[in-house]
């Protein structure tokens, strides 16, 4: 047995086809996270060394799809099932896929349905907050208590976009506004949905904060971050203005219990 340490998605797949080019039994892989040591050794690029056997090898585009969506999973086993599976359907059973009662193949569909709820909890809950009145490119409009909240990162030097400096802009493009939010996903799925929020809110300048990474955008770029622990609660004028709406049109008499 030997260990194969995988960063992520694309690094387990060009792996995974080295390994089935040379019909690697999966019973013969330790698979691992890169950042972990290595149980038995590593020995998988003396064992990429060996003759290919296959110059070829196929699996279907739906279950590159799903070990895709699957591969925000939060359980590092996963990169054992996937390469399981794949082995199985390019070598064994073709239509693997639709036998829903194989234990893999149920293992990656409930993977997927979990991760897929937890992006549409992430789409509906992220709740943004704006950070101080504004300020110019290159100051750093954050009190002392929200920088301390937001720990080590620094979301300034994130959102500013690199190399402009206020002489150079507009006037209209001095004053930016940032906001910042923060969520706790159950699976790995951040960098996985920053397409979505650069795209649904391109003209803000965000930084959307996790355990696990921070995701930063200054409408030019998007870059990721180690995460950071939970921040203090940042006040926030418009939802302290929308709490006494609130607060002003709620009639209790009115809540139907049944539907709620």
């Amino acid at each position: 047995m030997f260990t194969v340490q995988i960063r992520d998605f694309e690094h387990w797949r060009t792996t995974a086809r080295e390994l089935l080019q040379r019909d690697t039994c999966p019973s013969l892989i330790q698979w691992e996270v890169e950042h972990q040591q290595g149980l038995f050794g590593d020995m998988a690029e003396s064992h990429f060394a060996a003759d290919v056997v296959y110059q070829q090898v196929y699996v279907s585009a739906q279950f590159l799809s799903l070990i895709e969506q699957a591969a925000c999973y939060r359980d590092d086993a996963k990169w054992s099932v996937f390469y399981r599976l794949a082995y199985r359907i390019a070598f064994q059973e073709k239509e693997l896929l639709n036998d829903m009662t194989d234990p893999d193949v149920a293992r990656l569909y409930t993977m997927c349905k979990r991760v897929s709820r937890d992006k549409h909890k992430m789409k509906a809950f992220v709740r943004f907050k704006k950070m101080g009145d504004g300020s110019r490119h290159g100051e750093n409009h954050l009190s002392d208590d929200a920088a301390v909240s937001i720990g080590n990162q620094c979301v300034a030097e994130h959102l500013v976009p690199e190399g402009l400096a206020p002489e150079s802009l507009a006037p209209e493009d001095l004053i930016i506004e940032q906001y910042v939010a923060w969520f706790e996903p159950t699976h790995l799925i951040v960098e996985s949905l920053a397409t979505f929020f650069t795209q649904r809110f391109s003209n803000m300048h965000f930084a959307i904060l996790t355990p696990d990474c921070c995701m930063y955008w200054n409408t030019k770029e998007v870059c990721f971050g180690e995460g950071v622990q939970k921040p203090d609660k940042v006040h926030d004028k418009l939802e302290e203005l929308w709490c006494e709406y609130y607060a002003n049109i709620f009639n209790p008499a009115r809540v139907k219990l049944k539907a709620m």
